[in-house]
C-alpha cells in the first residue's frame, strides 16, 4: 500500500462520525482553492456543525503543517474560509441510512458535483449496488 499524497489534491473529503445515542455520519468537503468548505448533513441539523467547524479548522491546519514541513508544500490556512450547509432540508427520514448518504455524498464530491442527487428511494439500490462492489471487488 503506498502512502497518502491528500497535498496534491484540490478537494479534500472528510468523514466525520458525530456520537449520539444512534450515531450519526456527516461529511466536509474542503476546497483549498477556493477557501470554501461545503458541510453535508442528510439530516440538515445545522446546530452540530457550530462545534464541528473549530475541529475541522484545527485538522486542516494540522495537516497543512505537515505538507509544509515534510514536502515544503503551503496549503493557506490563515486566509479567511467560507462554510455553507450542502441541505437546508431533511433528505433523510429514518437513523440508519446517514452513512449511505455519506458515500452517496462522497461519490458527487468525487464526480465534481456540488451535492448528491440521490434519493431516498434510491437508498437501497445504492445500498446493494455498493455491496456488489464489495463482494465482488478483489479487495478481500
Amino acid at each position: 500500500m503506498s502512502r497518502t499524497r491528500y497535498w496534491e489534491k484540490r478537494v479534500w473529503i472528510l468523514p466525520i462520525h458525530r456520537p449520539s445515542s444512534w450515531g450519526h455520519w456527516v461529511l466536509c468537503s474542503i476546497h483549498l482553492d477556493e477557501q470554501h468548505i461545503v458541510l453535508f448533513d442528510s439530516l440538515a441539523e445545522p446546530s452540530p456543525w457550530k462545534r464541528d467547524l473549530p475541529v475541522i479548522m484545527d485538522f486542516l491546519s494540522r495537516l497543512s503543517t505537515i505538507a509544509v514541513s515534510r514536502l515544503r508544500i503551503k496549503v493557506d490556512v490563515d486566509v479567511e474560509w467560507t462554510a455553507i450547509s450542502a441541505m437546508c432540508a431533511p433528505i433523510q427520514t429514518n437513523v440508519v441510512d446517514c452513512g449511505l448518504w455519506v458515500l452517496a455524498q462522497m461519490v458527487a464530491a468525487f464526480r465534481g458535483q456540488g451535492i448528491t442527487g440521490m434519493k431516498e428511494e434510491g437508498m437501497s439500490t445504492f445500498h446493494r449496488y455498493l455491496q456488489s462492489l464489495v463482494l465482488h471487488s478483489n479487495l478481500l
